[in-house]
């Protein structure tokens, strides 16, 4: 039998003020965070993938929770919960788990989870971004600065230390505007 929301809730109480009183996440709950995270950037698995239906459910529960209480919350929840027992909740419970933790929010320590959320706003090397590339008009970029809530991250302008490459701007972006932006355009072959 898996949990009820009131019984998760009350572990993820624990496991905030455990983890305020530590100063850290354990290296499995920092895992397990991370692998949510992993989960959420990927999007929705294969049908036939390998425990895609737990992975379905548990990503549906974490965008969920991150709509209401952003990166915290699915740090929270995946290092305090995890996959096994958010995916094995039944859904009469599982659906509840939001307004549940909504309840004890005020009552959460939660400045480990927001240290951690924080780090996720940092700028990831782009030596280590790989990725397909695509040629964006002023028009784009214009449209892209105008509407709230699609720009996800810290906006950041990068001067190369070789003095033959032109400075450039990253703009991270939510994977709905990304998606609209490259249809019907092609890749750039570098």
């Amino acid at each position: 039998m898996g949990l009820t929301a009131d019984n998760a809730v009350a572990k993820l109480v624990e496991v905030s003020s455990l983890a305020h009183h530590r100063g850290r996440l354990r290296v499995a709950e920092k895992k397990r965070a991370d692998d949510a995270l992993q989960l959420l950037a990927n999007g929705r698995p294969p049908a036939d993938a390998k425990g895609a239906k737990q992975r379905i459910i548990y990503m549906e529960t974490l965008l969920g929770i991150r709509k209401e209480f952003g990166d915290v919350g699915v740090i929270l929840c995946a290092a305090g919960l995890g996959i096994g027992a958010i995916a094995n909740m039944r859904d009469s419970e599982r659906v509840f788990l939001r307004s549940k933790l909504r309840e004890k929010w005020d009552k959460l320590s939660l400045d480990i989870f927001q240290t951690y959320a924080d780090l996720l706003d940092q700028d990831t090397p782009l030596s280590s971004v790989a990725g397909d590339v695509y040629e964006l008009s002023m028009e784009d970029v214009q449209k892209i600065v105008a509407m709230p809530g699609q720009i996800t991250g810290i906006i950041r302008l990068t001067e190369p230390y070789n003095g033959y490459q032109s400075p450039f701007v990253t703009i991270p972006l939510s994977k709905e505007l990304a998606e609209s932006l490259i249809v019907n355009r092609e890749r750039i072959l570098e």
